[in-house]
């Protein structure tokens, strides 16, 4: 076997960049090479490529330069690059000749990043200045990342939060962007935001004039749109829920110069006394009520008096079955303490209702004596008695009663 014998055929990568297939270098055209001194491995296209690269043609497209209407030739080699590495010939920066010699007279700049706190920059490329700028280069830079900043930014994520309005639970987004900014600014804390809902409301929302909780005052306090927000969303949960009291501006500045105090209880010689609040003292300053308007029961008198009945009572005359009603406002207001203990007094004697109405409807009078005829006094009580048929009319009067 002779030398060139020995030759194998060879595998050899597309000259095409971007392709990674390969062609078949024969043996003998190795060996022909070789007689000629010509031991370079020779660059052809792989059978793919060769197919692809008959079919194109010139092709022609408008210079990148903004409003250059010059028209760049695209060879069909450069069209099968542009395929292959996956780079589309309409979004490459293609410049004409002209263009291609203002490029090398311009500069690529540094551009500071988007993020106000960051300090580092991003390169705005001379070709991306050309393009954007047109002849006179009147582009501006976009807001744009830096590469310590954008990397940061690809691990982020979006994340909910819960809505700024503390009755709401709703929630809101808190984007990338946001996150990397407060990471480079170094805030602890995040931003606080209302969900698009209660946005969307607040927007619509005015302050609106609510009247002071004070009984007697005219004035109002403003009630402003956030408030109004917080009410509507815990309403959505409490349908029975009302709107908020409070005190306008001059009786919240009257209402510090106050304190809690006290009334005495309602009943004379009792020890106890009662709260005065705050509110109570306004009401009565703006009224100009006296503070003897604000007594009322301590809470012993108030036990004591809820656990007393009306009782009927006989009546104090005689011979009458009837009662009276002793009523348990009157056993409250003739009790008395004794020993730092409220006690009931003894009931008093009353004439019933029909027994008080004679006594007041019927008046002295006088009888005859059926022996001397004079007159004999006979009392509205005595009167009573003989309807009780304790006593009977007189008859005679005392002088003729003794003769006989």
């Amino acid at each position: 076997m002779s030398f060139f014998d020995s030759v194998v055929e060879q595998k050899v990568r597309c000259k095409v960049p971007g392709c990674g297939k390969s062609w078949i270098l024969d043996p003998k055209e190795i060996v022909e090479n070789w007689k000629h001194n010509n031991y370079n491995v020779p660059k052809r296209m792989c059978g793919s490529c060769s197919q692809a690269y008959q079919k194109l043609s010139i092709q022609k497209i408008q210079c990148s330069t903004k409003f250059c209407e010059e028209l760049i030739r695209i060879p069909p080699f450069q069209q099968l690059v542009a395929e292959k590495k996956n780079r589309p010939i309409k979004k490459q920066n293609l410049f004409c000749a002209k263009c291609q010699t203002r490029l090398k007279n311009i500069e690529d700049k540094k551009i500071p990043c988007r993020i106000k706190a960051c300090t580092k920059s991003w390169t705005w490329f001379a070709s991306s200045q050309l393009k954007n700028g047109g002849m006179l280069l009147e582009a501006k830079p976009d807001f744009r990342l830096c590469g310590t900043c954008f990397k940061i930014f690809q691990t982020l994520t979006s994340q909910h939060r819960p809505c700024r309005v503390s009755t709401c639970n709703r929630t809101w987004e808190l984007d990338r962007m946001t996150q990397l900014e407060s990471q480079i600014k170094g805030k602890k804390s995040e931003p606080k935001r209302m969900c698009s809902f209660c946005n969307s409301q607040f927007r619509k929302m005015v302050p609106k004039k609510e009247k002071c909780q004070i009984s007697g005052c005219n004035k109002t306090w403003e009630w402003s749109p956030y408030g109004q927000l917080e009410y509507e969303r815990e309403k959505e949960n409490n349908s029975s829920l009302l709107p908020p009291r409070r005190y306008c501006t001059s009786c919240f500045s009257l209402k510090k110069t106050l304190k809690p105090s006290s009334t005495s209880c309602i009943k004379n010689n009792c020890p106890q006394t009662n709260e005065y609040s705050i509110e109570d003292q306004l009401e009565d300053i703006l009224e100009k009520n006296p503070i003897s308007l604000r007594r009322k029961m301590c809470t012993t008198c108030e036990k004591f008096y809820n656990h007393l009945k009306d009782e009927e009572i006989s009546c104090q005359q005689k011979g009458c079955d009837l009662t009276w009603l002793w009523k348990k406002e009157e056993q409250f207001r003739e009790s008395f303490y004794q020993e730092g203990k409220l006690i009931r007094s003894e009931a008093p004697t009353h004439y019933c209702n029909r027994c008080d109405d004679f006594l007041h409807n019927r008046s002295d009078t006088h009888v005859q004596c059926q022996s001397c005829e004079s007159l004999i006094l006979w009392t509205s009580r005595q009167q009573l008695m003989t309807e009780l048929n304790l006593w009977v009319p007189p008859r005679l009067c005392p002088s003729c009663l003794k003769k006989n």
